[in-house]
């Protein structure tokens, strides 16, 4: 059975959070590389109770990934869940 491991962002300062937002993405992408996982969903990391702005969050989410998939692309398929329209339209 496949090792399911959690990323977690924590959000402390903002002069930090772009950091850690992004290593979440990384970090989380490497554990599914190294896991042999072919599918990968995330949640817009750190805007909810951690209060991160929305917008940043997700250019930090898009900007991290492509650029992490575009060095190393072992994924087939990978997804950004979003539970609210307004996020959608960022």
């Amino acid at each position: 059975m496949a090792k399911i491991e959690i990323t977690k962002g924590d959000i402390t300062t903002l002069n930090v959070d772009a950091i850690v937002n992004a290593n979440c993405y990384k970090n989380s992408l490497q554990l599914a590389i190294d896991n042999v996982c072919k599918t990968v969903a995330f949640p817009n990391i750190s805007t909810g109770v951690y209060g991160y702005p929305k917008q940043e969050a997700a250019e930090i989410a898009l900007k991290t990934v492509s650029d992490f998939c575009q060095n190393i692309m072992k994924l087939k398929r990978l997804f950004f869940v979003v539970l609210m329209r307004k996020i959608i339209a960022l």
